[in-house]
């Protein structure tokens, strides 16, 4: 007998060789016990089985419904009892317990997509039964003949007058034969059925089982019944129904599932129902809306649902129980077996099976079948076969590669690349799997180096094989492994493998340590980067870079100190030659602001100078630096530096990539490799062996392991940082924060410096904001409206030096103030710092005013101060404690300046608020009065200080009490005077004005320059200005026209500007300088008009011809005295 490649279950029901060669497994045995306890009564009735293909549900299917219709011999069933009787106690009793019915069941059996569901069921339903001569008539069927026969009466007479004719051949009256129709008389329905298609020109009569579909089955199952009969349906490949089910039929088909199911287990005692699908239903349903999947995972629990796995153990038993029917004859040597034995526990790649069963199972009782083929046998089936189902193709298999016809042509042992074979017999018409890699290189090495020996390929196959299993993972494939998969010497296959990685087929994967396939450039990679060494010159600190780059562990926490302190505070490495410890070339500065200590990864330039540089690090005891000093050298790692950063050079070279499309991804494959061997040097410092010395604080020190190095680090930073305040923020007490974070933190300073005597400083919500005011103010209890009661000790101690800093040198540099913050013992993290600043210095924030290359910074709030603390060195503090005199002057000019101090203003402290409403002051008066030397002394020494308030406001302010202290009258007067005096020298100017031109008023002006020459009201700008004017606006014009600045932009100069002019536009009009020559005069209506000679420009020419042939040929048609009258208008517009 063959073993089936698949089962049909309407082609195979009732086969016995199915139960005959049937092997028990235990998934089986689940769905076994459930199918037959519900046939015995005690179980449900409604199944769905859900499994893989290949993993034998068709064919439960099979032996259940062989068993239930009672079609299968004695003998037969009994053998299948027996097998179950030695595997599994329960369901040996649910078979013997089958064996005792009396009822049949008929199997109707479904398969994939044959239409609608109610109408494919019912369908099915009636052909079983007529294949089974049961006379039962489907409700549904008489109903339907009765429809049809009143619709040819009503409307296709002819058909109708047709069908009786033949009803009287068939000697039948029509009232009689209606009621033994409705009376379900099978034959009078085969009639009707006969007949229908000469009547209804060849037309099959179709059945449509759209309505009752429950009722006619109800019906079905009560007719068979009265025999002792019922129905055991199994739908077979249900999910294919279900993937090609229309939209329009889901709602309909979720109610005749359900439905059946209620029918099955609450309704009838002979419906027996069994859905065979490859996933759970709610799969089948993903591309439909949530409503129904809800409903489909709700119909679905109404069924009993069973999942049948792949089990490998189980398939091993099959092979086995299979190979030896198979080969009875062939049996392994006690050597072979003692050699298989001992690879096997080196690799365990049967970890489900004990040594017994190894050895029984798969090394004696699969051979010749090797291990190796067999453990690849179920992964290769699952990829690119139907699991059980292609073992025992493959066993019965003479195709090539196949089992029957190796051992009927070989006698050695059934290996990988056999198995190869069978899979992919045609590397000609292999497919492109894009999933699988490794196959898809096989493919290129076939056409890229096809002159390779069998047993060059036979390596190349199971390499191939094994990553395509993902088996790499679980077994590498290393030397010794490959020779016992290809059952050979482990020297021969040295040799082949060394011969395929010279022709770039495999390569050993450093990394990783196994073999690989591999699909190389055309490129000598080692000799192309031996010629770029040989050119290379590599700086130290590139080296140091390059290494840096590689370490394993670049920080290591202070766990201890972190957990009290609820911070993240850590120690970089980094590396350092021992030449530049012992030249004294160590620089530190620029990882200090990377982290809170520093470790040194040593690199040894020579063994000799290891004493050296633990002498010199022993006498340095700086706290903040740790010491690993190896007792291995650094030139071991030189060529893979060297390396690295000419593979990366190359990876770079554009042009040279483009010569070989594979070059890439051998050179990154190098690079991974130079990679591996730098870090494995790298991992030599913290491997914690005892081949490093540890130097703690210009100590030696023992450090085993990563705990004791973690709490060296702790230890050292409680030493160190023992007044850090705890601030439970992780996203804010960092080093770094991000953009969010700091805004967050702006606002919260703005608020502080705002809102500092409100609740929470008006920070509401529960943004970032407000989480930083929890952690820093509302956790430690932290109230900045009574700072010389603090609560928490670090905070305490952080505020007394601040404020002893300010009382000792209440000048200085801000860096000052931000290093007491920054340094031991506080630590406080950047992003902290203004926060802390102005909050422990709130009361006396606002007589703190701060420089910048001398220059008064007047807008502080969140953000300046972040950029202010980031550049402390830049700035200057200046701390003030402003005494009784300097409250009457402020509030003088508060009361002076009132206007100017808007609602935002008047929240500012009074120095302040005074201060920004004087400049406000200053700044609204014109430029002239701002910039006029042309005061008093005193007001020009007023002006002065004002001026001086927006640089050095303190200093301003210090020195207008002194000379006001005793004096605010005076000062009072002062700025009254200033403010007035624009209006006051405009009036003078023009006083200077008339004195200049000899009049005494604006009329007596305007009279003196009508009584000029008419070419000067034309041409002198005095004049003419004059005549334009007003009374009102004479002054402002004259101002234009003279110096063309206005009055309120004036300075000193321009006064003298002005003035001069005028003077000598008088002396033109005394001296009477109109050259008559360069006039014309036109005496207009009595008015004369002066017109100056020039030379046209060409676009005055231009214009000049236009005007002249308009009126030209124009005044052909107009007469003499309009062109004249014409022109004449036109000079009255044009000429002055």
């Amino acid at each position: 007998m063959s073993f089936k490649a698949s089962v049909n279950i309407k082609f195979d029901f009732g086969k016995k060789e199915f139960f005959e060669r049937y092997i028990p497994t235990p998934s089986h045995a689940q769905v076994l016990r459930g199918l037959l306890r519900g046939f015995n009564g005690v179980g449900t009735k409604a199944h769905i089985v859900v499994g893989p293909y290949g993993t034998g549900k068709s064919l439960l299917g099979t032996l259940v419904s062989g068993i239930v219709s009672k079609v299968v011999e004695r003998e037969v069933f009994d053998s299948l009892v027996e097998k179950f009787n030695r595997v599994d106690d329960d369901v040996y009793r649910e078979l013997e317990r089958v064996r005792n019915h009396e009822r049949v069941y008929l199997p109707v059996i479904l398969n994939g997509y044959e239409g609608a569901f109610r109408q494919s069921v019912l369908s099915a339903i009636i052909r079983t039964l007529r294949e089974n001569r049961l006379s039962i008539t489907v409700p549904g069927v008489v109903s339907r003949i009765l429809s049809v026969i009143d619709i040819w009466q009503n409307d296709y007479p002819k058909t109708y007058e047709n069908f009786l004719k033949l009803l009287h051949e068939y000697k039948k009256d029509l009232e009689l034969w209606r009621l033994e129709l409705l009376s379900f008389n099978e034959k009078e329905v085969e009639w009707f059925k006969s007949i229908y298609p000469s009547l209804t020109s060849g037309a099959e009569f179709i059945i449509e089982y759209e309505e009752d579909f429950i009722s006619q089955i109800r019906y079905v199952l009560g007719e068979l019944d009265k025999k002792n009969m019922g129905i055991f349906m199994v739908y077979d490949e249900f999910g294919r129904f279900l993937q090609n089910m229309h939209i329009g039929q889901v709602n309909q088909t979720m109610q005749d599932i359900q439905d059946l199911a209620e029918l099955a287990d609450h309704n009838v005692d002979n419906l027996h129902l069994m859905f065979i699908t490859h996933k759970n239903l709610r799969h089948y349903f993903l591309k439909y809306s949530d409503e129904y999947k809800s409903e489909f995972q709700r119909i679905e629990k109404r069924y009993a649902l069973y999942h049948i796995e792949n089990d490998r153990a189980t398939y091993i038993r099959l092979i086995q129980n299979v190979i030896g029917e198979l080969n009875k004859e062939q049996k392994i040597t006690k050597v072979k077996k003692e050699e298989y034995v001992r690879f096997l526990r080196k690799f365990p790649i049967f970890p489900e099976l004990n040594q017994v069963e190894i050895e029984e199972l798969v090394i004696e009782g699969a051979y010749p079948l090797h291990p190796v083929s067999l453990v690849l046998l179920p992964a290769l089936s699952g990829l690119f076969g139907q699991n059980e189902r292609t073992l025992f193709t493959f066993l019965e298999s003479f195709q090539v590669g196949g089992f029957l016809n190796f051992i009927s042509s070989h006698n050695g042992v059934y290996t990988a690349s056999n198995l190869f074979d069978y899979f992919f017999p045609s590397t000609e018409e292999m497919e492109v799997y894009e999933e699988f890699d490794d196959l898809n290189i096989y493919q290129k090495l076939i056409k890229k180096i096809p002159n390779l020996s069998k047993d060059h390929w036979n390596i190349l196959k199971f390499i191939t094989l094994w990553n395509l299993s993902g088996m790499q993972s679980k077994c590498p494939l290393t030397l010794e492994f490959i020779a016992f998969a290809m059952d050979m010497n482990t020297n021969e296959v040295r040799v082949f493998l060394n011969e395929l990685s010279e022709v770039k087929a495999v390569r050993f994967n450093s990394i990783r340590g196994y073999w690989e396939l591999f699909d190389g450039s055309s490129f000598n990679i080692d000799e192309l980067i031996g010629s770029r060494i040989s050119l290379l010159n590599l700086s130290r600190d590139k080296k140091v870079q390059i290494l840096e780059e590689h370490l394993t562990k670049k920080f290591y926490l202070a766990n201890e100190y972190n957990d009290v302190k609820s911070m993240t505070r850590f120690a970089s490495v980094h590396l350092v030659f021992s030449s530049d410890i012992l030249n004294g070339d160590l620089s530190i500065s620029s990882y200090k602001k990377q982290s809170d200590l520093l470790i040194y990864f040593v690199l040894l330039d020579s063994i000799k100078d290891r004493e050296k540089v633990i002498a010199i690090l022993e006498t340095q005891k700086d706290a903040y630096d740790i010491y690993c000093i190896p007792n291995f050298e650094c030139v071991s790692v030189d060529k893979y530096v060297q390396q690295y950063e000419v593979v990366s050079a190359l990876l770079r070279d554009g042009e040279l990539l483009k010569n070989d499309p594979y070059l890439k991804q051998e050179l990154i494959l190098k690079k991974e490799e130079v990679s591996f061997n730098i870090k494995k040097f790298l991992d030599q410092y913290i491997n914690f062996k005892g081949n490093v010395e540890w130097i703690v604080c210009g100590e030696r020190g023992e450090i085993k392991n990563e705990y004791i190095l973690e709490s060296v680090l702790s230890k050292i930073m409680f030493s160190i940082y023992p007044y850090t305040p705890e601030v439970r923020n992780d996203s804010f007490n960092r080093k770094f924060v991000n953009r969010v974070q700091l805004k967050a933190a702006y606002n919260v300073v703005d608020h502080v410096i705002k809102y500092y005597d409100k609740p929470h400083f008006n920070i509401t919500g529960n943004g970032p904001d407000y989480l930083i005011y929890a952690t820093i103010f509302k956790n430690n209890k932290l109230n900045i409206g009574d700072l010389n009661d603090i609560k928490n000790e670090n905070f305490r101690l952080l505020r007394q030096a601040l404020v002893e800093k300010l009382e000792k040198n209440p000048s200085g540099c801000l860096r000052d103030l931000v290093d007491i913050l920054r340094n031991s013992p506080f630590g406080i993290r950047e992003p902290l710092i203004p926060i802390y600043i102005v909050s422990l210095l709130r009361d006396k924030w606002d007589n703190i005013s701060f420089y910048r290359n001398d220059m008064y910074v007047s807008e502080i709030n969140g953000e300046n101060l972040f950029k202010m603390v980031a550049e402390a060195e830049n700035y200057i503090y200046f701390y003030y404690e402003f005494g009784r005199e300097y409250e009457d002057l402020f509030n003088l000019l508060e009361e002076i300046f009132e206007r100017y101090i808007d609602e935002e203003l008047k929240g500012a402290p009074k120095h302040i608020r005074v201060v920004k409403a004087t400049l406000r002051w200053m700044r609204s008066l014109p430029r002239f009065t701002q910039v006029t030397s042309k005061m008093e002394e005193d007001l020009i020494y007023l002006k002065e200080k004002i001026r001086q308030m927006e640089v050095n406001p303190n200093h301003a302010l210090e020195k207008l009490v002194k000379k006001y202290q005793d004096k605010l009258n005076v000062l009072k007067d002062h700025i009254e005077i200033i403010e007035n005096f624009y209006t006051s020298m405009k009036e003078e100017i023009k006083r200077n004005v008339y004195e200049i031109v000899e009049v005494s008023s604006y009329d007596e002006l305007v009279c003196w320059a009508h009584k000029q020459d008419p070419v000067f009201k034309k041409q002198n700008p005095l004049v003419s200005t004059i005549l334009e004017s007003n009374s009102e606006n004479w002054l402002d014009l004259l101002i234009d026209h003279m110096v063309g600045v206005s009055f309120d932009a004036w300075s000193d100069n321009t006064v003298q500007m002005f003035f001069n002019q005028i003077s000598n536009e008088c002396s033109q009009l005394a001296n009477g300088n109109a050259n008559k020559e360069e006039n014309i005069r036109l005496v207009v209506d009595g008015d004369t008009k002066v017109i100056s000679r020039v030379n046209l420009s060409p676009k005055s020419q231009t214009l000049y011809q236009n005007v002249y042939r308009i009126i030209k040929n124009g005044g052909r048609t107009v007469p003499q005295e309009e062109i004249e009258y014409l022109i004449y208008e036109l000079v009255k517009e044009f000429v002055k």
